[in-house]
């Protein structure tokens, strides 16, 4: 597991600090924490690919507010962002709907107040970047952001960076996710998550089981070995296997 890396926009200093304090005391990685507009968007210009989420105050002081910064991260970039404010204007909420928040922050706010922000933000931009029409439904339990899996975890999302995967076992309809130190149950087919993890180091090495060539550590005969576990080459791929081997 990853550490969920989070930037803040805020200009008023007190609320900056306390609610960065009570992030990292939340076990999540502050990856910048700016006060006007203008450093928070050169920041996401230059650094957007390791931002998971954004936390944004509606109203910054200057020319250009929140409300700008979160337009340009819809308009060309891919996490999620979370509106912080301490007002309900009719006019600002209503401009601040147009960009597409996916969850809002409401000062003065407590550690619980955060939490259910940050995972319903992680949830609403999982759903409307797959599509996934929850009505009705239990929401799925597992989403994408950029080259990560947020998986629901203990009622808590947990991030789960695809090239630290060691690989995929299909379990049923179910596929288990095995990284170096942890596993994951994930409510999806092992055939859905085959489509989705497309980088080339994955290869598919029995109908049942994607593999990271990355983090193989030995192979004999029709068997691949990541340290202690084993996991089985079948005849049908075994050429498709080895061929990447080489290309590798």
């Amino acid at each position: 597991m990853s550490k969920v890396k989070l930037a803040i926009v805020e200009d008023e200093i007190l609320v900056a600090r306390d609610l960065s304090h009570r992030l990292i005391n939340m076990g999540y990685d502050i990856i910048g924490n700016f006060q006007t507009y203008d450093e928070a968007l050169a920041f996401v210009q230059t650094s957007a690919a390791s931002i998971d989420l954004f936390i944004i105050d509606i109203e910054l002081n200057g020319e250009f507010k929140g409300i700008d910064l979160a337009q340009e991260i819809k308009s060309h970039h891919n996490f999620p962002f979370i509106f912080l404010t301490s007002h309900s204007k009719n006019d600002v909420v209503e401009r601040a709907k147009q960009t597409g928040p996916s969850a809002y922050l409401i000062k003065p706010f407590r550690e619980k107040e955060i939490q259910i922000a940050i995972d319903l933000a992680i949830q609403n931009y999982g759903d409307a970047i797959t599509n996934n029409d929850t009505e009705g439904k239990t929401a799925p339990a597992t989403f994408m952001i950029n080259d990560s899996f947020f998986i629901k975890k203990k009622f808590k999302y947990e991030k789960v960076r695809v090239e630290d995967i060691l690989f995929a076992e299909a379990q049923r309809n179910y596929t288990l996710i095995k990284t170096e130190k942890d596993s994951y149950l994930l409510s999806q087919t092992l055939k859905v998550i085959v489509e989705k993890l497309t980088q080339p180091y994955f290869v598919q090495s029995h109908r049942s089981y994607l593999l990271n060539l990355l983090h193989i550590t030995a192979f004999e005969g029709n068997r691949i070995f990541y340290n202690d576990l084993e996991v089985p080459v079948s005849k049908n791929y075994r050429e498709m296997v080895f061929n990447r081997f080489q290309t590798l």
